[in-house]
């Protein structure tokens, strides 16, 4: 398996079209790397935003349309990781709608040491056993 070797390039899969999965589920892929996003009637949750700006821009933003959401009812990105592959667009999502960005904190404080390019600014931590409710998204 050449795929976890040190130095190998990681495949790159051609992108699927946005997909719900159920009334309150959408992928949304740039076919390595997926966000989810959850479109109750009052909000969008979006768990994680991709690889960078431009993919929240060219498959998230798109694809929220094309599955009949409008982006600017995104309220949260939940980050699963510190990870570009998991926070690139989020900051160009809080910036242009507002939504809260949060993540565990071990996840904030590794963007801490790193400073990797586009990370978002330290917004919101989550916690064990925190739970994201529908009324909190009012």
């Amino acid at each position: 398996m050449t795929a976890l070797t040190p130095g190998a390039t990681a495949p790159h899969p051609p992108a699927p079209a946005p997909l719900k999965l159920f009334d309150d589920l959408a992928v949304l892929s740039a076919g390595r790397v997926s966000a989810t996003a959850v479109p109750p009637g009052d909000g969008i949750a979006l768990i994680d935003a991709l690889t960078s700006p431009a993919d929240a821009e060219h498959v998230i933003l798109p694809g929220l349309r094309t599955l009949g959401a409008d982006p600017a009812a995104i309220k949260y990105i939940v980050v699963t990781q510190g990870h570009y592959d998991h926070f690139g667009g989020a900051q160009l999502l809080a910036d242009r709608y507002g939504a809260r960005v949060l993540m565990r904190p071990a996840g904030w404080d590794l963007i801490a040491r790193t400073a990797p390019a586009d990370a978002p600014a330290r917004d919101l931590d989550i916690l064990d056993g925190q739970r994201l409710t529908r009324p909190c998204w009012t």
